[in-house]
């Protein structure tokens, strides 16, 4: 018999339903993959759109972050400068209250020697006037000759 005389001859009975059998369950396990795979595909494709949706979220909220970042950045640079007004503006006040409390010491030292001279003025009342003074100072004259010669 030759090769062509064994190809063309019929598969005994049995031994062709069995191969056909084993090809139909093969086709079926082969679908079953595919099937799996394409669900596997489908789940992958899911959790990739719900990857980007959460990467596209989370760059928003660093976007967020960084533009509050800059904002107290920001703020905090104008609280510093607040923070050095008032401490200048304290110390001014300071050398304001150092001023007020020296002029009131001066004041109060002013108020001192005018009730001094006032006394004092009280005491140069003179009843006769102006009269004692001219005869005082002729005599005064005088004795100031007396004591240069």
């Amino acid at each position: 018999m030759t090769d062509d005389a064994l190809c063309d001859a019929p598969p005994p009975a049995g031994l062709d339903a069995v191969l056909r059998r084993m090809i139909a369950a093969r086709e079926a396990a082969l679908g079953a993959a595919h099937e799996h795979i394409a669900s596997r595909n489908r789940r992958i494709d899911e959790l990739d759109t719900a990857l980007t949706t959460t990467h596209d979220a989370l760059t928003t909220t660093q976007a967020a972050l960084d533009q509050t970042r800059t904002a107290l950045a920001n703020a905090r640079r104008t609280l510093e400068a607040e923070i050095r007004h008032i401490v200048e503006r304290n110390q001014r006040i300071a050398e304001l209250d150092a001023e007020i409390a020296a002029r009131d010491q001066r004041i109060e030292t002013l108020e001192d020697q005018f009730a001094r001279l006032r006394r004092l003025a009280d005491e140069l009342v003179w009843p006769d006037g102006p009269r004692a003074l001219r005869a005082v100072l002729p005599l005064a004259r005088l004795v100031r000759q007396v004591i240069r010669r």
